[in-house]
């Protein structure tokens, strides 16, 4: 019986997507110990297309093999503590969000609103909120672990103490970050999106439904959008997390 690992070789700057370089050359090292044959050093440095490789490794029945149990969890902790405590991977994370949003974005911003059912692709504009929501709590979570702080610990994810799951207004506050009253407000709704909003139609409990009182005056759904003016909000957040992820890497 073999258990088949499935290496993914990537290389120039696409090699540090989501700890890709980093979860391969422990792969590579386990391969190496298991006496599988481990990548050449062309096929290491061919062009930048993604490469599958199939290795067959050793997995005796009396589980003495490298790929028993015990080595299996060992792996998995190591791959999980050091690329959840990585910004760098929270940040690659944040861009891949960004980049989904934006294409959601603009395919529905190609396609005019009327009066008729509206089209599939105004249908995707709450997903597209909870990707843009999703960004911003990754990168609130890079500069989490930018300040020395651990995500995960001894193979489970570890909760930021004073910040709610997805409420990124608390996170921010955890982070010390200021914020306009706006921001927050843009901030809050977007916590709504990721829990709720874009992906079930009832958030789990009913006292997230009520009406909620915006800075600009009023009260409404806490799942609502203006456009542009909540989309320039949000470009002007991400710019700045960005930049303090930057100045906190030099």
């Amino acid at each position: 019986m073999g258990v088949l690992l499935l290496a993914v070789c990537l290389t120039g700057p696409e090699e540090r997507r989501h700890g890709t370089w980093f979860c391969n050359q422990l792969a590579y090292g386990a391969m190496a110990k298991a006496s599988a044959p481990s990548p050449s050093s062309e096929a290491l440095t061919r062009d930048r297309l993604v490469t599958p490789e199939k290795v067959e490794c050793s997995h005796p029945a009396d589980g003495s093999g490298i790929w028993d149990q015990n080595m299996d969890r060992t792996l998995a902790v190591e791959i999980h503590s050091r690329a959840g405590n990585m910004p760098e991977t929270w940040r690659s994370c944040a861009g891949d969000l960004l980049a989904a949003a934006a294409v959601l974005r603009e395919n529905r911003e190609s396609v005019t609103r009327g009066p008729e059912p509206a089209p599939d692709a105004w249908r995707t504009h709450p997903s597209e909120l909870m990707l843009s929501g999703m960004a911003i709590e990754c990168l609130l979570k890079a500069l989490w672990v930018k300040q020395g702080h651990n995500l995960v610990g001894d193979g489970k994810y570890v909760s930021i103490t004073g910040a709610g799951d997805h409420d990124l207004v608390q996170l921010a506050g955890v982070l010390e970050l200021t914020l306009s009253d706006l921001e927050k407000d843009v901030l809050r709704r977007l916590s709504h999106f990721i829990e709720y909003g874009g992906r079930y139609p009832v958030p789990k409990n009913a006292e997230r439904l009520q009406l909620t009182t915006s800075p600009r005056g009023g009260r409404g759904s806490a799942t609502t959008w203006a456009t542009p003016s909540d989309q320039l909000l949000f470009d002007v957040v991400v710019t700045r997390l960005e930049q303090l992820l930057d100045e906190r890497s030099a």
